[in-house]
């Protein structure tokens, strides 16, 4: 087993041999088909030229320093997760990533720590401790309210029917924008580039109407949404 960046760089010094009789490609071509950037073939290509020995070249450079300690060992994430799982502090709502690594120091947990450290840790368990799971439960002793829900439940329930439908209707408001500058065009080998400005022409109302047991859809874009609509 050899790593992606040793193999990816015998591919590079590969397709750029002009020894061989094959095709010549360019270096664009040869970043499209490999799937990395421009800048990586241009870079290998560089380092390449630059070094005396080929195997030297292909393997990882040796080590000059002992590798560096990580701040956040597993012990330490655990004590982060398990205080975001708590309540937060008296005072506040909830806990926030700010409030996590403070208290994570004052703890005992970690020397400093950073609240985007505290991010990463929460993120690689999808932990989001400024929400919270709820359910739509009825109202104590509110039978109206049940008997309401069963009987939206008890017509999705009925089996099909061509004289009788069943139709489901949503509708969702909609910004209408335009990009402010034309696109450029995206070279091979080269990542996409997103301007976020842009004219906004105003809203609009999506009705999206649906049989799913006839297998039917109908959907319309109205300028507004008023109750003839």
């Amino acid at each position: 087993m050899h790593s992606v960046r040793l193999v990816n760089r015998a591919k590079i010094i590969l397709a750029l041999d002009k020894s061989t009789e094959r095709k010549k490609e360019t270096h664009h071509t040869i970043a499209t088909r490999l799937n990395v950037s421009y800048q990586t073939i241009h870079d290998t290509k560089k380092a390449y030229l630059n070094t005396k020995n080929t195997t030297e070249f292909l393997q990882r450079k040796k080590r000059t320093t002992p590798p560096v300690a990580p701040k956040i060992t597993g012990e330490t994430e655990a004590h982060i997760i398990a205080l975001a799982a708590s309540k937060a502090p008296e005072g506040y709502a909830k806990w926030t990533l700010r409030l996590l690594a403070d208290k994570s120091v004052k703890l005992g947990y970690a020397d400093s720590l950073s609240h985007m450290s505290v991010k990463r840790v929460l993120k690689k368990t999808q932990l989001k401790p400024h929400l919270k799971t709820t359910w739509c439960i009825p109202p104590k002793h509110n039978a109206a309210f049940v008997a309401a829900m069963e009987d939206v439940l008890t017509v999705y329930a009925r089996p099909y029917d061509a004289k009788r439908p069943v139709v489901c209707m949503d509708e969702k408001p909609y910004q209408l924008l335009e990009d402010a500058y034309i696109p450029l065009a995206i070279r091979q080998g080269c990542a996409e580039k997103v301007d976020y400005k842009y004219i906004r022409h105003g809203t609009c109302s999506i009705f999206l109407f649906n049989e799913p047991l006839g297998s039917w859809r109908h959907t319309d874009a109205m300028p507004r949404r008023t109750k003839v609509d």
